[in-house]
């Protein structure tokens, strides 16, 4: 098994279980990358606060990709998306919100 062998590879003398986990890591790279282009997290020191922030950021990624592979119309940007997600997330309160005279 990689994990409990303690072998080294030839070419850059490093072990080959970090080899194997540089080789694999690319889509984590690219995840983090389109998460920081458009983050909705902001500084704060209350950490379910940055998790709340990290998993809407990576909900909004996986879900354009997953549009973005099923759906015929491949035109709409990423912002666009983000707009269109943002708007239908808020709806309902607004709807509740016209209800109620609020």
């Amino acid at each position: 098994m990689m994990y409990h062998d303690k072998s080294v590879s030839d070419t850059n003398r490093k072990p080959e279980i970090i080899e194997f986990y540089n080789s694999t890591k690319g889509g984590v790279d690219s995840l983090g990358q389109k998460c920081a282009v458009s983050s909705c997290q902001r500084r704060t020191r209350r950490w379910p606060m940055a998790v709340f922030g990290a998993i809407l950021d990576i909900s909004r990624v996986n879900s354009y990709v997953l549009l973005k592979t099923s759906n015929e119309n491949k035109k709409m940007t990423r912002r666009e998306f983000t707009i269109m997600l943002g708007k239908s997330l808020i709806q309902e309160h607004l709807k509740q919100r016209l209800r109620n005279g609020k």
